[in-house]
């Protein structure tokens, strides 16, 4: 059993330790991966906090932003059912000029 054993001159438990670590991997991974999704969570709330007005300068610049372009379109869409036939006449030019399908 003592040929079987460690190597003279090396600590007895380094067998042990070896596997303990080569075994031991499944249970620290999760771990370490808890402890780097912490770290990522802790992060991104302390960049919230610290860009907390940029954000909110930011929500209510794209709520009035989404605002004002249902509005543009509906404006686009009266001027063209209001020039409806102006349009129809620029529309034969464009396919005169440009015998491409355009449709």
């Amino acid at each position: 059993m003592a040929a079987i054993g460690t190597p003279e001159g090396s600590p007895p438990d380094i067998s042990t330790s070896f596997f303990r670590k080569a075994l031991g991997w499944p249970l620290r991974l999760p771990r370490d991966l808890c402890n780097w999704m912490q770290g990522l969570l802790q992060a991104s709330g302390l960049h919230v906090r610290d860009n907390a007005y940029n954000y909110c300068y930011m929500y209510e610049l794209l709520s009035l932003g989404l605002l004002l372009l249902w509005v543009f379109s509906e404006v686009l869409a009266a001027v063209y059912r209001e020039s409806e036939g102006s349009l129809e006449s620029i529309h034969n030019w464009v396919l005169r000029c440009f015998p491409v399908k355009l449709r």
